[in-house]
């Protein structure tokens, strides 16, 4: 594994680091330093990449929104007419409510969060 200035991918290791927390301990759990642990990198990183946890879960939030995101779009971009439009969104509410726990924790610790504090409720829309 690279280290220091030769690793590129250590901000993104950070963030999935995260999201695996979150999934394990939920938000309440988080801190830098397990983060850092899960994630292999020194602490210091922490606050070299993320200007504190607010920024460190934004950014972890909004990969995770991105995904949900494209689930949508895959489910419910190609319906043209109302018939398809209404098949894509049952398959979509089927797909959604036998989906994996990962994201349905994730989805629940978002959802939490935004209730919670403003700045998060746009990833929510």
């Amino acid at each position: 594994m690279a280290t220091g200035r030769t690793d590129p991918e250590r901000r993104d290791r950070i963030i999935d680091a995260a999201l695996d927390l979150i999934v394990d301990e939920g938000v309440a759990g988080m801190s830098h330093r397990k983060v850092a642990a899960r994630a292999g990198v020194p602490l210091g990183s922490m606050t070299y990449h993320f200007a504190g946890m607010d920024d460190l879960l934004q950014e972890a939030f909004t990969r995770f929104s991105n995904t949900i995101i494209a689930v949508f779009e895959d489910r419910l971009g190609a319906a043209t007419t109302p018939d398809e439009a209404r098949t894509a969104v049952a398959d979509l509410v089927h797909h959604l409510s036998g989906g994996n726990q990962r994201e349905l924790i994730l989805t629940h610790e978002l959802y939490t969060l935004a209730a919670r504090k403003p700045a998060y409720r746009e990833l929510t829309r």
